[in-house]
C-alpha cells in the first residue's frame, strides 16, 4: 500500500483537492519518490513541468507488490467536481488540453478529443504520463522501432485495485500513452470504459496520432500499415 506524507503547510487538504502529477510513472519504481503535485482547477490546463500554482511536496512509498488486492494506485491527479464518470466525461480539465494539443513533428493527428480509446491487434505498450504532452508520447513511440501511432488520453480509474473486500473507491486520473504498430483511426477507437466491481472506469480527452505526415491523395509520407 501507499503512504502519502504530506507537508504541513498543505496538510490533509491536499487530499480533497485535485491535483497534476509532474513525474513519469516510468520513474514511479522505487522504493521512495518524491513527487511534485501542482494544483488544478476545472478550468485550468495541466500545467508544464515545473510551472502552475501552488505545489507541495509529498513521499510516495511502494509496496513490494502494488497492485494486491485494496492496495492504492499511483496516481496523476484527483479527479473535479462530483466523483461520477458523468463529471469526469464533462470536465473541461479534460477536455480543453485535447482540443489544443498541437500534434507532433512528423505526426498526423487522426481523432481529438474522444471518450474512447483504440483498440485491436497491434497494441504495443502503455504508459503512463505525468502531464497531458503528446510530444512525450511521441519521443515513447519513436524509440520503438515497430510504433506507427500512439494514443494519449485520461482516463477514470479507482484510487485501489478494487477486490472483494474494498469494491469500489474514490476516484483518480491517470494520464496513458499507448503505443501501437498499425494506424490509428476514429473508427477504431472501441474502448468506451468498462465497470470494475461498483465503479466505472471512463475515458477523455483522447487524442490519436499516426507516425507521418499524410498528403493529399498520397498517404503517410512513411511506408503505409494496414488501418485499424
Amino acid at each position: 500500500m501507499l503512504s502519502f506524507h504530506l507537508v504541513a503547510l498543505f496538510g490533509a487538504a491536499l487530499l480533497t483537492q485535485t491535483h497534476g502529477l509532474n513525474v513519469n510513472q516510468d520513474d514511479v519504481n522505487q522504493d521512495d519518490v518524491t513527487a511534485n503535485y501542482a494544483q488544478v482547477t476545472n478550468r485550468a490546463f495541466i500545467p508544464p513541468e515545473g510551472k502552475g500554482g501552488p505545489s507541495a511536496v509529498i513521499t510516495v512509498t511502494v509496496a513490494p507488490n502494488p497492485t494486491a488486492d485494496c492496495a492504492i494506485r499511483d496516481s496523476a491527479f484527483k479527479n473535479p467536481l462530483a466523483d461520477t464518470a458523468e463529471s469526469f466525461l464533462k470536465s473541461n480539465t479534460f477536455s480543453a488540453p485535447a482540443k489544443t494539443a498541437n500534434p507532433p513533428r512528423n505526426y498526423t493527428q487522426v481523432f481529438t478529443n474522444l471518450h474512447s480509446s483504440s483498440a485491436g491487434p497491434g497494441f504495443l505498450a502503455t504508459h503512463q504520463l505525468g502531464i497531458y504532452n503528446p510530444m512525450a508520447c511521441a519521443a515513447k513511440c519513436d524509440a520503438e522501432p515497430d510504433c506507427l501511432a500512439f494514443n494519449i488520453f485520461f482516463e477514470r480509474n479507482p484510487m485501489r485495485y478494487l477486490a472483494k473486500q474494498c469494491p469500489d473507491a474514490p476516484s483518480v486520473t491517470l494520464i496513458k500513452c499507448a503505443l501501437w504498430a498499425e494506424r490509428l483511426s476514429e473508427k477504431g477507437a472501441t474502448n468506451h470504459g468498462y465497470n470494475d466491481f461498483y465503479f466505472t472506469v471512463a475515458i477523455a480527452g483522447s487524442n490519436g496520432y499516426n507516425k507521418g505526415v499524410k498528403k493529399a491523395s498520397q498517404g503517410y509520407d512513411e511506408p503505409s500499415q494496414r488501418e485499424r
